[in-house]
């Protein structure tokens, strides 16, 4: 309930910010809806540093990654019989924090990843998908200063990484 309360309440301003809880958060809201579709596993870096963001709206980036990273999963599944598996992972390199998403889903054609940012670009059967959620990631991710990008190859899954720049002015965990 607390999960899905953090992706209604309204968006405060940018705040300083610990994304491992907001991580953690969205994956547990995740896990609660995708639990028959995939295994998820957390490697949190404990020592990440805080970042100057929107708290929700990166809960709901995760959030959008995480469904679609599932959903890939759901496709590939047709041919096994087992479940898949959804890799979340911070960890700090340079001046920046980076959230990784990695899935062993059915993994997105060149010409595909060539038009994932293009608004209403789908590629799931009508009333499915309305070809929103990576341009609002993107949108999103670039309004805290960020970056995102996606790897992808057919057949062998995706991983999605969002890079935020550490400000001076964040705490830094102890």
């Amino acid at each position: 309930v607390q999960s899905m309360k953090e992706l209604t309440d309204p968006v405060p301003d940018f705040v300083p910010a610990n994304l491992n809880p907001v991580i953690e958060s969205a994956v547990n809201a995740a896990r609660n809806e995708w639990a028959d579709i995939a295994g998820f596993d957390m490697q949190l870096d404990p020592q990440l540093p805080w970042v100057h963001c929107q708290p929700e709206s990166i809960n709901q980036v995760v959030v959008c990654m995480l469904a679609n990273a599932a959903q890939a999963i759901a496709e590939a599944d047709e041919g096994r019989k087992a479940h898949g598996h959804i890799v979340v992972r911070t960890r700090s390199a340079a001046n920046r924090v980076e959230i990784s998403i990695s899935d062993d889903g059915i993994g997105m054609t060149p010409a595909v990843q060539a038009r994932i940012f293009d608004p209403f670009f789908t590629t799931k059967e009508h009333g499915k998908g309305t070809g929103l959620g990576l341009p609002m990631v993107q949108g999103m991710v670039e309004q805290c200063g960020g970056r995102f990008r996606l790897e992808s190859e057919t057949g062998k899954g995706t991983r999605a990484e969002v890079w935020l720049p550490v400000t001076e002015a964040a705490p830094r965990p102890e």
